[in-house]
């Protein structure tokens, strides 16, 4: 059984672990992110960013509604389709951004397992390999 060492290990690839990650690294620290895709964060892909695209839409058609309050008279026309089709144009630039940025990472830095704890600063990964850090994020 192999084991792995290193001054910090990030579990999890999503927004908060390639910070962690890439500030301790910047840092000088010895550092292994685990993931198990390594396939993109889910607030690029399906959470945060995309909803908030749907939020804008609805907020300008709301602020087009509530236009007769400064004498302007309209109703908006919500296409729906095209909508959507905004919201995956700009969800797939995001994830692109979260690939570059995951590609930028050296391999021997990335780790591809599930991780679960064995003790405060240890990991057993479900490739059977053990990793042993000063801290683990």
């Amino acid at each position: 059984m192999d084991e792995l060492t290193c001054d910090v290990a990030i579990i999890g690839a999503g927004t908060a672990g390639l910070a962690a990650e890439r500030s301790a690294r910047s840092n000088g620290a010895k550092t292994l992110l685990i993931d198990e895709t390594f396939g993109g964060t889910t607030c690029a892909s399906v959470g945060c960013m995309p909803s908030k695209l749907l939020i804008a839409a609805a907020d300008a058609a709301h602020a087009v509604r509530s236009a007769h309050v400064f004498g302007v008279d309209a109703d908006p026309v919500i296409d729906g389709a095209a909508v959507m089709a905004r919201v995956r144009k700009e969800r797939d630039k995001f994830v692109a951004g979260v690939e570059k940025s995951i590609a930028k990472i050296p391999d021997a830095v990335k780790v591809c397992a599930r991780a679960r704890f064995t003790g405060p600063t240890t990991l057993a990964l479900d490739d059977g390999r053990t990793v042993r850090a000063k801290a683990v994020v």
